[in-house]
């Protein structure tokens, strides 16, 4: 055989060589374990606004990434693969996608659930830890959020939202538990909402200015940002705290201006979290400054006035001499205290709707928006209702729960009566109406159901030998609050 024959037989028998191994390849059939199964995912995003950002926008969901992470046995969850999510169905606050996962019984995952944040992964490295990941997903909006506030359509911007599983083992009955047990999905921005009391007939509301904003935040909360025992346990996560990227894009001034009719703001002003100012900072403090028109005055003669975010609840502080009592304003913004002069803030929190409502409008305002921002807030009474998507929009039932008053400080003295009696406030739109639990101080403290909607307790005064604390749970189908009673002697 010449070297030219041997060559071109050399050749023949490579090409039936790589023929045949491809032809060997097309026939293995993967593991069990690597089989691609396509998994229904079903979710929810809490009960939407009606006004500016109307029921769809509220809850668009236009595009979905599924981050899964395996269980280490050191407690650590490492990155395995991204997925995405398609064929994104469902109405309002209920919906449900496909995605193709990796079979796999032999470990458990947790599903990571990014919706509305495709640009966040443009720049980062899906390597690593489950937690140094999450970090890294930011998103950002320099001016206004887009809400559709203008009435067209394309003048909204969807809200990037977060939700996690559990530990979940992949197979083909991943979708019915999803079904019976869907992932939350929390947004990623806070709401502010401003409206006057229809009582209020001496002043008509043009506008609002949102000062000390930010333009970045993070897709998803850190550990950091719950104080909760399992802060990852889904449907359980209460934001408590802010996750905040290095560089927040902070913004005292200018003010991001929202115009306003119709004396409210509902669904139109959206903003990043941000952190507290310190005690008394109203220079760096997170506020709004209300415009508009007192009195008599002509169009063009505005009013401002500065209103600052606090979390208050209303103290039920029972009079130790006897029957009867007082209400009075308990600050959690600082750290905690009853309201004095120098003013505590609150951080903004994600997922959060602060409802603010003006009462009373007792005098003429700043005359300028900076006016109001520099100096102290006045000339105006108002109710701040501070709610998450979990207390005020269960996304089961929709259903509204109010306890009146939060907590109750007593203090025990020689004089005090044997059994004080006192009495909470609840309201509730459930059809079975509302029932309550004593989970702890059943030995000293007593509770039953009265008229009108209030629930009548009773503090022990024999029974008590020292400081103590008591929990009374009311509940309105599923929507459940607890009232903390505190007792000093």
């Amino acid at each position: 055989m010449n070297k030219r024959h041997y060559i071109l037989l050399l050749f023949f028998l490579l090409f039936v060589g790589i023929i045949q191994s491809c032809s060997e390849e097309q026939v293995i059939e993967p593991k069990e374990e690597e089989k691609e199964i396509d998994i229904t995912i079903s979710f929810v995003t809490g009960r939407p606004s009606t006004r500016a950002m109307d029921v769809l926008m509220e809850n668009e969901i236009k595009e979905i990434d599924v981050l899964v992470f395996s269980e280490g046995l050191d407690g650590k969850e490492a990155f395995s693969y991204r997925a995405e999510g398609k064929q994104i169905t469902g109405n309002g606050a209920e919906k449900e996608f496909k995605v193709t996962l990796m079979k796999n019984a032999s470990k458990k995952y947790r599903l990571v659930v990014i919706a509305n944040a495709k640009e966040s992964f443009n720049s980062i490295s899906l390597e690593g830890e489950k937690d140094e990941i999450m970090r890294k997903l930011e998103f950002s909006q320099s001016g206004k959020w887009p809400a559709n506030l203008d009435g067209q359509t394309d003048n909204y911007r969807v809200i990037p939202m977060w939700g996690e599983s559990g530990f979940v083992i992949i197979d083909e009955n991943l979708a019915n538990q999803f079904s019976q047990s869907p992932i939350l999905l929390y947004r990623a921005l806070a709401r502010i909402d401003l409206q006057l009391d229809n009582n209020v007939n001496n002043f008509r509301m043009t506008g609002i200015y949102l000062y000390n904003y930010n333009t970045k935040g993070c897709v998803a909360p850190n550990k950091d940002a719950d104080w909760d025992e399992h802060p990852y346990e889904p449907g359980e996560l209460r934001v408590r705290n802010v996750s905040l990227p290095q560089n927040t894009g902070h913004v005292q001034t200018p003010p991001l201006y929202y115009p306003v009719t119709g004396n409210f703001s509902e669904a139109s002003i959206y903003t990043f979290e941000a952190e507290k100012a310190a005690k008394g900072d109203y220079n760096n403090a997170t506020c709004l400054i209300m415009e508009g028109i007192y009195g008599s005055n002509a169009d063009t003669d505005r009013s401002y006035y500065r209103i600052d975010f606090r979390i208050v609840w209303n103290v039920y502080v029972p009079d130790p001499e006897g029957p009867g009592g007082r209400y009075e304003e308990w600050d959690e913004g600082g750290g905690g205290g009853f309201v004095g002069s120098a003013r505590t803030f609150p951080h903004i929190l994600r997922n959060h709707v602060y409802d603010i409502t003006v009462t009373d409008v007792t005098s003429e305002g700043y005359k300028s928006a900076d006016d109001a921002f520099r100096r102290t807030a006045q000339g105006l009474e108002l109710q701040m209702n501070i709610w998450t998507n979990k207390e005020i929009n269960p996304p089961i039932e929709d259903y509204i729960l109010n306890v009146e008053p939060g907590i109750i400080n007593y203090q025990i003295t020689s004089t005090s009566p044997d059994v004080y009696v006192g009495e909470i406030n609840i309201q509730t739109d459930a059809p079975g109406g509302w029932d309550y639990t004593i989970v702890s101080g059943s030995d000293w403290l007593i509770a039953t159901k009265g008229d009108n909607n209030k629930l009548i307790f009773n503090i022990l005064k024999n029974n008590i030998s020292s400081s103590v604390q008591g929990t009374i749970k009311i509940k309105a189908g599923k929507i459940e609050k607890d009232i903390a009673v505190k007792v000093t002697r």
